[in-house]
C-alpha cells in the first residue's frame, strides 16, 4: 500500500473514530465530559498524515465537541460562552497537536542519528582510520565530526602515559 493510501485510510478512520466520540459525548450528555477521548484521533491523524491535518481535525474535534453539547441539552446564559469553549477546545487541542509533531520530527531526527551510528564500523588497526560506506579510508576525527554531533578532546590515557609510550608514539 503506498504512503498516500496509508496517510488516507488514516484519516478516514480516524474521522470515524471522531463520530464514534461525538455520538458518546452525546448519548452521555452534558454532565459527562469526554473531553479527552477527542485527543484520540487528533493525535492519530497528527502522527500518521501530517500536521495540517492534525490541525484540522483540532477545529473539527473543537466545533463537535461545542454541537454535542449544545444538542445534549447545555445551555447557557450567554452566547458568546458558545464561541469561547469552542476557541478554548480548538486551542487546547492544536497546542498538544503542534507538541505531537514536534515530539515526532525530534524522534524522527534521534532516529536517523542513531541510524548512521549503528552497525560495524571498519577500522584500521595500526593507524585507526576508518572506512566509510565509498570504500575510501579517513581520519576517525573527521568521521566523527561529520556523523554525530560529538566533539573529539585528544587525550593520553592511564596505560599509555607511561614513558615507554610516550617514547614507541609520536604526540
Amino acid at each position: 500500500m503506498s504512503t498516500a493510501a496509508k496517510k488516507t485510510r488514516s484519516f478516514f478512520l480516524a474521522l470515524c473514530l471522531l463520530a464514534i466520540i461525538a455520538w458518546l459525548d452525546y448519548m452521555t450528555g452534558y454532565e459527562v465530559s469526554l473531553f479527552l477521548f477527542y485527543l484520540i484521533p487528533i493525535w492519530w491523524v497528527t502522527r500518521s498524515v501530517n500536521l495540517a491535518a492534525g490541525l484540522s481535525f483540532c477545529l473539527l474535534s473543537a466545533v463537535i465537541l461545542r454541537l454535542a453539547d449544545y444538542e445534549a441539552g447545555h445551555h447557557f446564559s450567554r452566547e458568546w460562552i458558545y464561541w469561547e469553549r469552542g476557541a478554548t477546545g480548538f486551542i487546547t487541542f492544536s497546542v498538544i497537536s503542534l507538541y505531537v509533531h514536534s515530539f515526532d520530527r525530534k524522534l524522527s531526527s534521534a532516529k536517523t542519528k542513531l541510524k548512521q551510528l549503528e552497525g560495524i564500523l571498519p577500522i584500521c588497526m595500526v593507524c585507526h582510520r576508518i572506512m566509510d560506506k565509498n570504500g575510501s579510508w579517513g581520519d576517525l576525527d573527521t568521521y566523527l565530526h561529520e556523523h554525530t554531533a560529538a566533539e573529539v578532546e585528544k587525550r593520553v590515557c592511564p596505560h599509555c602515559s607511561g614513558a615507554k609510550a610516550l617514547t614507541d608514539y609520536s604526540l
